[in-house]
């Protein structure tokens, strides 16, 4: 079996273009909306709502550092970025649909659908809370890049859920009939993998460049052959998923352990004992960052935008 003879950058931008229907807004806008009526709140305080979002932390972020603004130097740091554009820039900036929410959609009569959606959102869950811990690990001043990165990192294959549902369906029983991964099943059936899709909507809903490439990237992190073209946050999302995946919770599509790449390693300065010590960390982490994404990201059934 091979994949549609389709041009790959014209179906993934129909792919992009049609899953706009099922995209809604972060649920931090309305904690933004009651925010912001409060004239005792501050810069700090807006700032740690829209972090509840991490990919609309990017978005504000990407445009505090955009060719507009002009700066100097760069901003990294969430709270300065709002203290800099300002409460009601950031809210507009939060308006636009979140790449989140589709994880929390829900198809009436979709059982089988609606649980691989909910299994791969505790996935990306306990993927962020190992990038966390990586990016720590790393002494990164702010590991928002890399939750978002994390977070996002099988939007592709939500997406690929939703819009293709038959095809994805055959896709997920090759990878079970075969014992292969389901990126290499859906390079056979469909005419992008969901890394590739992954990245077109990082791109589309505003993500730095450096999140597209680790979310396109996570199951190859290197460009070409040179270690040096492996960006930290494609190693750390990378890693992050391995770690995922051999925390047992959730659904991700196979039953393949993704191999770890050399340059990930050479990337995160991993040793052998790092695995384990990594592994409990995130098991008892994990249960956390679930209940206090849960509880903002509730699943909800599909409405018409």
């Amino acid at each position: 079996m091979t994949a549609p003879s389709l041009p790959v950058a014209a179906t993934v931008e129909a792919l992009v273009a049609r899953l706009r229907s099922f995209t809604r807004p972060s649920p931090i806008l309305p904690l933004l909306d009651d925010l912001l009526a409060d004239p005792a709140a501050s810069a700090e305080d807006v700032a740690r709502i829209v972090a509840l979002d991490p990919t609309v932390a990017m978005r504000v972020v990407r445009a505090v550092n955009s060719a507009y603004c002009a700066l100097p130097e760069p901003i990294t740091a969430l709270p300065r970025a709002v203290q800099f554009l300002g409460s009601e820039v950031v809210h507009e900036i939060a308006r636009p649909p979140s790449l989140l929410s589709l994880f929390t959609l829900r198809l009436p009569g979709q059982a089988d659908l609606n649980a691989r959606i909910a299994g791969l959102w505790q996935h990306s869950v306990a993927a962020a809370a190992a990038a966390r811990l990586l990016a720590r690990r790393q002494g990164a001043a702010d590991d928002l890049p890399f939750v978002a990165a994390a977070l996002t990192h099988d939007a592709g294959k939500v997406a690929l859920l939703l819009l293709l549902p038959e095809e994805y369906a055959r896709v997920i029983q090759l990878a079970a009939t075969e014992g292969i991964a389901i990126t290499t099943a859906e390079r056979r059936l469909l005419p992008c993998d969901h890394a590739a899709l992954g990245r077109a909507l990082c791109e589309a809903w505003g993500q730095p460049e450096e999140i597209a490439l680790a979310v396109g990237r996570h199951h190859s992190v290197r460009s070409g052959g040179r270690l040096e073209a492996c960006s930290e946050i494609a190693a750390v999302v990378q890693v992050a998923d391995i770690l995922a995946r051999a925390l047992g919770v959730g659904w991700w599509g196979d039953a393949v352990m993704p191999r770890l790449e050399p340059a990930a390693r050479v990337a995160l300065d991993l040793q052998a004992g790092d695995a384990r010590t990594l592994l409990d960390a995130l098991d008892a982490d994990y249960p956390r960052a679930l209940a206090t994404l849960g509880t903002l990201y509730a699943p909800r059934p599909l409405a018409p935008a």
